[in-house]
């Protein structure tokens, strides 16, 4: 299995505007087998990103920073919220949201896909669920804004 990396860093007073991150998996004969890539963006302490996009084979690691506006389009297309970071008006059309240990989630628009909501983590503001969706919570906090 061949992976091939496109990562983005957003921290300590940096700014990400409008990014569009996809990976893309495929799978055909090669001499290294099966060929996959990711895209991944960490938005750590001090950092914003706004707008972002993710499509298949992509990650948003939102840890001490704070995500705005993020909209996920496939299955494979990930959000992790922790350890102080924050994300706001998050729209899932597919994929799934994963907030825990400190993470929060604020205005979440679910229209597809999955919201898990765990130990240790926020959400707040209207969380909307609709469509082929499924929120899991596991002793996260809930409060209406």
């Amino acid at each position: 299995m061949l992976y091939e990396y496109s990562e983005q860093y957003v921290n300590d007073g940096g700014v990400a505007n409008n990014t569009i991150l996809s990976g893309l998996q495929s799978i055909f004969p090669s001499e290294y087998g099966d060929k996959n890539s990711y895209a991944r963006q960490y938005i750590s302490e001090g950092g914003v990103a706004n707008d972002t996009t993710l499509n298949g084979n992509s990650e948003q690691h939102v840890n001490g920073g704070t995500a705005n506006g993020t909209t996920l389009y496939a299955a494979t297309a990930w959000q992790y919220i922790h350890d102080g970071g924050i994300a706001n008006g998050t729209k899932i059309h597919d994929g799934n949201i994963i907030v825990y240990g400190g993470g929060e989630s604020h205005h979440t628009e679910v229209r597809g896909g999955q919201f898990s909501l765990l130990t240790g983590s926020l959400a707040s503001g209207e969380t909307f669920v609709s469509g082929y969706s499924e929120m899991l919570m596991e002793a996260g906090l809930t409060r209406q804004m």
